[in-house]
């Protein structure tokens, strides 16, 4: 894809990195120097990863095409999906894929179905027949894995929690950590979300110490980022595990209770804030 290398190198000078410090956990220095001297990177796992560890939004960095427009589409839908406005993200996607490129689409097959899953579950009246077919589909590897393969498999075991199923659950959401560590690149930011995905479902079983692991691990991936994507989630899972381990979490809730405030996350918020009144904790 042809994109704005000199806007990647602007903001990787700006942070006063050089290329191999940001191509660290990514790719490879060379790619780097390609994307800023060629204008181009066949990989859009790794340029989103670029512009999430510059603080830059993607669709800044991409010539404007159809297929830019199709990926600020897909932007704003993870936007609205990662404040748990599934209802929106379902009808806004729904609305503007007649707009999609195709093209964009064909290259990225399980990241168009993981959001069709997800949005019509969530935000369509748990609509499980469509939702399973779609995260089925978005699985399917084709022996390129790929991080949305992952989020698909890993969704598939958030829906049987919700159904409470979970024993099916447990095998989706284990062999989604599996495949994590099979990855033949470093772990996209995006890996996080399957993190702060199965704590939440760990917690259900009551396994608090595997919770707060996994959203550790959850938050040392984005620190390796220098980033804050979905930071308020793993400082709040972490909060509520160490809570149920000691009956003693004051500094994280605080801390998770900020990082929502800041991001503006409503109902994160009003969840955390029913937490405090429960579990009497005050600051």
């Amino acid at each position: 894809m042809k994109i704005l290398g000199d806007t990647i190198k602007k903001a990787r000078k700006d942070m006063h990195l050089s290329q191999t410090q940001l191509a660290s956990n990514i790719c490879t220095q060379a790619t780097i120097s390609n994307i800023e001297k060629k204008n181009t990177c066949d990989s859009l796992e790794i340029l989103s990863s670029v512009c999430l560890k510059l603080n830059i939004e993607i669709e800044d960095v991409l010539v404007e095409t159809s297929e830019k427009r199709t990926e600020k589409m897909f932007n704003e839908i993870e936007r609205l999906c990662n404040t748990a406005k599934h209802k929106e993200a379902f009808e806004y996607l729904n609305k503007k894929e007649p707009e999609f490129d195709p093209k964009y689409i064909e290259e990225n097959q399980s990241k168009y179905h993981f959001y069709k899953g997800c949005t019509y579950y969530f935000g369509n009246k748990f609509d499980e027949e469509n939702a399973f077919f779609h995260l089925y589909i978005g699985s399917e590897t084709n022996g390129n894995l790929n991080i949305y393969n992952i989020l698909s498999i890993n969704s598939i075991g958030t829906i049987y929690t919700k159904k409470k199923d979970f024993d099916k659950a447990k095998v989706y959401f284990g062999k989604s950590i599996k495949l994590l560590n099979e990855l033949k690149v470093n772990a996209p930011l995006e890996a996080a979300r399957i993190y702060y995905n199965s704590a939440k479902f760990y917690s259900f079983l009551e396994d608090y110490q595997l919770c707060c692991d996994l959203c550790n691990s959850g938050l040392a991936l984005i620190a390796s980022y220098s980033s804050t994507y979905i930071l308020d989630f793993l400082c709040y899972g972490k909060a509520y595990s160490i809570y149920k381990l000691t009956g003693e979490a004051t500094e994280e809730y605080m801390i998770a209770y900020s990082v929502a405030k800041l991001f503006k996350n409503e109902h994160l918020i009003e969840v955390i804030e029913k937490e405090l009144k429960e579990f009497n904790i005050t600051f």
